[in-house]
């Protein structure tokens, strides 16, 4: 393997969807909006802060801030898996093994109808939980895999994800939501799913490697 401590990727939206909480706190929000209606049920992994919980594909795509510090990702959509090792050496690790269920209502409900990304163009970014630095860095790093010219797109968008993966790992951008926004713009682009995530998270998994020195 190019890259044998590269952490792993798993593609949302197809086999599964997956609730992205960031700490404790969004636990007992997710609890408080489930106000007693159905629990959510499948597996769940324990990630650095919070927990990726696992449901059934239910056809929406990605909304980040579906709840304060709770993420939604599915149609075209992307995670860490576990047993990847965060930046902070915190390993990814899976704490409950039940098979996969479908999504209560009550959280189809509250996630609600999907907000397509403008990443060309505009360049929105649907990175929230990053600095300004890091989502100016990012809007960069699109526009010029954007402007590469046919034939040089792959390489620089394995530059790209390095660079960012660089500030991946000094925290000024979120892992999930960089590599999910940048498996999209490459999409875009008309590279294949499988190109890019692998060379997605090949890429952030170098630069994560060697971090960036700033004075954020």
């Amino acid at each position: 393997m190019a890259h044998p401590t590269a952490n792993i990727g798993l593609r949302t939206g197809v086999a599964f969807d997956v609730i992205d909480l960031d700490n404790e706190p969004a636990v007992d929000a997710l609890e408080s909006a489930r106000a007693g209606r159905e629990q959510i049920s499948g597996p769940v992994v324990a990630t650095a802060k919070g927990f990726h919980y696992f449901v059934l594909p239910t056809g929406l795509g990605n909304r980040a801030g579906v709840l304060p510090g709770i993420d939604f990702r599915g149609r075209d959509g992307y995670v860490v898996g576990a047993p990847s090792v965060h930046p902070s050496g915190v390993r990814y690790r899976w704490i409950i093994h039940d098979q996969l269920g479908p999504a209560p209502s009550w959280l189809v409900d509250l996630i609600g109808p999907q907000r397509e990304p403008a990443l060309n163009g505009s360049k929105e970014l649907r990175v929230s939980n990053s600095s300004a630095y890091g989502r100016a860095a990012l809007r960069r790093e699109l526009e010029r895999v954007s402007a590469a010219q046919p034939g040089t797109r792959n390489d620089q968008f394995n530059r790209s994800a390095f660079a960012l993966g660089q500030l991946v790992a000094i925290g000024a951008l979120d892992e999930d939501e960089t590599a999910a926004t940048l498996i999209a713009e490459g999409q875009l682009l008309g590279l294949g799913v499988l190109e890019c995530e692998r060379t997605v998270a090949s890429g952030l998994a170098a630069g994560m490697e060697q971090p960036r020195s700033l004075a954020l």
